[in-house]
């Protein structure tokens, strides 16, 4: 890792030919499906999504109109489980929520989403029954915070990190209680610059952290950056299928990861868009395209996701990836073994 912190220069990495292996479908929802829940449609109010192993659930953050709250599903089949989680606490900003993640000890953060001069939250909630408390409260914000959140560790160890859509800085949160969070940092990262809005995940050391640079065209390419803790680039990974979209990490062996990359700009005419699965090696610095879904992550007739927002969720016990294209799909995927790479029997 010391390695890792010492290199400052982004280096684009050379990736062999995609899709060496493919995810297998579990299961699907979009709007065009009968059944399929309500709140799921072709507009831009689900943008949220993570999974929470301690009770195999994949939650969503809808804000459809009917309910600002976040939703429940059985990660294995796609069933919601309801009632939805307790939202009686979420309000103010411009939009009462957006990103949903789950903690190291199994909490579930809730966050808003603040345009400039407006009011952003995060939430806490014990657990899928309890209802949240606040834990940061910040009034009229100086750019937008929201757009995508990412939070790694446990108790006073936890640690958020915020962006915002046409924000050039990103912030980083810290709490001595584990109920109280406030801004430890405020950092503006090196090129590429922020524009619309920046997918952000934590890297697996909790100081270093992935972005993705925003596209403002259906055919533009974008590139998964590893930063460190100043936001200086250390490389990036070559990206070849269209659009930009969110990020997740796990790790799944010592020095390796995966690193999931969902599109989010679908555009109106159907394309073939999937999920990528990355397997990322930051001791030496290189990647490999490992897997991408079997199918297009768009609707039949898909709805342009514009705003270039989503989600990606990991099972790694479970071996599943999760993938929320808004105004398209959610949809659950197995993740074939990787030979050669990695012994899953380790967890």
């Amino acid at each position: 890792m010391r390695r890792l912190l010492a290199v400052l220069a982004l280096a684009t990495l050379a990736m062999p030919a995609m899709a060496t292996e493919t995810l297998t479908l579990i299961w699907r929802l979009d709007d065009s499906q009968a059944g399929a829940p309500a709140w799921l449609n072709a507009g831009n109010t689900t943008r949220g999504m993570a999974y929470n192993p301690s009770t195999g659930n994949l939650l969503v953050a809808d804000r459809d109109g009917s309910a600002n709250a976040v939703r429940r599903l059985n990660a294995a089949t796609g069933a919601e489980v309801t009632p939805f989680i307790d939202n009686t606490v979420y309000t103010g900003g411009t939009f009462v929520l957006n990103k949903v993640r789950v903690a190291g000890d199994g909490r579930i953060f809730v966050t808003n989403l603040a345009a400039a001069t407006s009011t952003f939250k995060i939430y806490i909630h014990t657990d899928e029954t309890t209802p949240a408390i606040v834990a940061h409260t910040q009034t009229g914000v100086p750019a937008r915070l929201g757009d995508d959140v990412d939070v790694i560790g446990s108790g006073v160890g936890t640690k958020i990190i915020v962006t915002g859509s046409g924000n050039a800085s990103l912030n980083i949160y810290t709490t001595v209680d584990g109920d109280n969070f406030n801004i430890a940092s405020t950092l503006t990262p090196t090129n590429p610059a922020f524009i619309g809005i920046q997918p952000v995940a934590w890297h697996t050391d909790a100081t270093s952290f992935w972005t993705r640079k925003a596209a403002s065209a259906v055919t533009e390419q974008t590139t998964p950056t590893l930063r460190d803790a100043t936001g200086a680039g250390l490389f990036g990974v070559a990206d070849d299928f269209r659009g930009y979209g969110p990020i997740a990490v796990r790790q799944f062996a010592p020095d390796k990861l995966y690193l999931g990359t969902g599109p989010s700009r679908a555009g109106t005419a159907p394309n073939a868009i999937p999920g990528v699965i990355y397997n990322v090696n930051v001791g030496t610095q290189s990647a490999v395209g490992f897997a991408e879904t079997a199918q297009s992550l768009q609707n039949p007739t898909p709805a342009d996701n514009g705003n270039g927002s989503g989600d990606v969720a990991f099972d790694v016990a479970g071996k599943r990836a999760f993938f929320l294209l808004t105004n398209n799909s959610i949809s659950a995927w197995n993740i074939p073994n990787p030979a050669g790479v990695e012994d899953w029997n380790l967890f």
